[in-house]
């Protein structure tokens, strides 16, 4: 048996261990899946996004290119001054355009050297500019340098720039006249494809033209103008390369690519964390695991063999637990104890309550003749004073005889006009011991004399009088008990003008009362205000006051219910 709930425990353990595997696995996978797919997104949009900046470069590019070259040949006549800028030196160009603007009365004078001045300062991602005509053997060239341009024997590209070409059309003849490069300076392209990019620096850009003629590469944070493939488009657009295209009305096509396996490569550099977490998470567990099914196992072992020896009526026994690890076991084994405890505390106590019980037993065998022959000598006692006409005597013995048949009485409760009557007694019988020096009066209203009540609720009231107020040097002891009926509540009233209770006393006890704590004292007052509240409950209330007489007074309120079914029956 004990074999067979240790292999339990161990299936439970790699049941357990398994669905813990299994749920941490599945995490992995939504988490990796989940992150590789935001990679992938992300890597996606920054390649479309660097496409579509390069092709807005370009398309830039091109309209400051294509302005110039319209306000460069616009209007035709300024086509003269061109072909006139490489046929004469500096000094006879400049006066040939002072003669020029002077004739045409223009605003402004057509001059190449600050046309190109101005074009430059207008743009300063353009590096250079160059005009080569068709008829002329040499070009001109302005750059950022040197603003005002010279004349050297050929157009070249300059290296690290990117040159774009406009054909020079005059209007009047629709033929080409010349050619115009510009040169623009790629920082500022460069610039934004890496704030792009970040991190992404496998992506590669390339931009060409329908003739084949590549305008930039960018590959490795770098900006060439190398020419790489023959095809670029057939060769980036295919199922090996994340890449997106554009293409412009002016001939230039872009594409920003990536390699699959890079973006594979990058995806899974942010997902190894996570794997290596999840390994670490699945081997702790795995051993975490282990180790506390061992320890359950050894301590639920140890348990069972200590059971074992309490079910063999070894009630001494009790459990412990030599492993401190397995604090939930603790727990069960000090319950356990406790009950243990509790069982062997009510087996002495029935043992001892089966003893008490022959012992009562036997005094009620005893008890069911005492109070006959007790109650016999008494009315013997009775009608002998009556025979010999010892009258006060004989009312004496009545009295005692009633107080103690109502004392042994097995009733709970009683009527208001019976406590009265029985506390009657109870004051006649002082009376006779002390003649001539007390009084008392007893008045109950009639609509109160069924009210029910507790037993004994109002006699330890009177028997306070006689312990603690009376004066039995005084001959004018006195106290009263009146009952009355107003407003709906019932008022008992107990007043005497023995020694009465300081103010500050009254209001110690009175707080006490509402606290149900006199701590031993007043033990009357005690016990009657605590079975009236738990008889009436809400509807009671005890007050003590100081008695015009001279000694105390005390109030007892008890609301009258308006049906019936409560504890009063009126």
């Amino acid at each position: 048996m004990k074999g067979q709930k240790r292999l339990v425990m161990r299936r439970l353990m790699r049941i357990y261990s398994y669905i813990m595997i299994v749920v941490i696995v599945l995490f992995s996978i939504i988490v990796c899946v989940t992150s590789m797919s935001q990679k992938y997104k992300e890597i996606n949009n920054d390649v479309e996004r660097v496409a579509y900046r390069t092709k807005q470069f370009f398309s830039d590019s091109d309209q400051i290119i294509s302005r110039t070259a319209r306000e460069l040949v616009n209007p035709p006549e300024q086509i003269d001054s061109l072909m006139k800028y490489f046929q004469l030196d500096n000094a006879g160009y400049l006066a040939y355009s002072l003669k020029k603007f002077n004739q045409t009365n223009r605003d402004t004078q057509f001059y190449l050297p600050n046309f190109s001045t101005q074009i430059l300062l207008n743009y300063q991602d353009v590096y250079g500019i160059g005009i080569s005509l068709d008829n002329e053997t040499e070009a001109f060239y302005a750059t950022q340098e040197k603003k005002d341009g010279t004349k050297r024997k050929k157009l070249a590209t300059t290296t690290g720039k990117i040159q774009l070409a406009k054909r020079l059309i005059d209007s009047d003849t629709s033929s080409s006249v010349g050619v115009m490069t510009m040169d623009f300076n790629p920082e500022y392209l460069l610039n934004d494809i890496e704030t792009i990019l970040g991190d992404h620096r496998d992506v590669e850009i390339i931009a060409f033209k329908e003739n084949d003629n590549t305008l930039l590469q960018y590959a490795n944070g770098k900006i060439t103008t190398e020419k790489r493939v023959s095809d670029p488009f057939g060769t980036y657009t295919n199922d090996n390369y994340l890449s997106h295209s554009y293409s412009s009305t002016y001939g230039v096509t872009t594409i920003a690519y990536v390699p699959r396996t890079a973006v594979v490569t990058y995806a899974f550099r942010s997902i190894w964390l996570v794997l290596l977490i999840n390994l670490a998470l699945i081997i702790i567990l795995i051993v975490t695991l282990r180790m506390t099914f061992d320890d359950y196992v050894e301590t639920l072992g140890h348990i069972n063999a200590e059971l074992n020896k309490i079910a063999k009526d070894d009630m001494s026994g009790r459990l412990d637990v030599p492993n401190k690890r397995v604090g939930e076991l603790i727990e069960i084994t000090d319950n356990v104890n406790m009950m243990l405890d509790r069982i062997e505390k009510n087996i002495k106590d029935i043992y001892q309550l089966e003893i008490e019980q022959k012992n009562a037993h036997m005094k009620a065998l005893q008890a069911q003749i005492n109070p006959h022959f007790l109650y016999n000598t008494l009315e013997y006692i009775r009608m002998y004073a009556v025979n010999i006409d010892a009258d006060e005597l004989a009312d004496v013995v009545y009295a005692f005889a009633s107080l103690l048949r109502n004392n042994i009485s097995s009733e709970k409760t009683t009527t208001l006009e019976q406590e009265l009557a029985f506390c009657e007694k109870y004051v006649y019988l002082y009376q006779m011991r002390y003649p001539d020096r007390i009084a008392y009066s007893f008045t109950i209203e009639e609509s109160l004399t069924r009210l029910e009540l507790p037993k004994f609720s109002l006699q330890p009231l009177v028997e306070n009088y006689f312990v603690h107020g009376i004066d039995y040097k005084r001959k004018d002891n006195a106290i009263r008990l009146s009952a009355y009926r107003t407003d709906g509540a019932a008022y008992i009233l107990v007043e005497d003008n023995g020694k009465g209770v300081a103010e500050e006393e009254r209001q110690r006890l009175t707080r006490m009362l509402e606290q149900n704590d006199i701590n031993g004292q007043s033990i009357g007052l005690t016990n009657v205000n605590e079975r009236l509240k738990a008889f009436f409950g809400d509807a009671y209330s005890m007050a003590l006051s100081a008695s015009k007489l001279g000694g105390l007074l005390i109030t007892i309120r008890i609301i009258l219910p308006d049906s019936p079914g409560t504890h009063n029956q009126l």
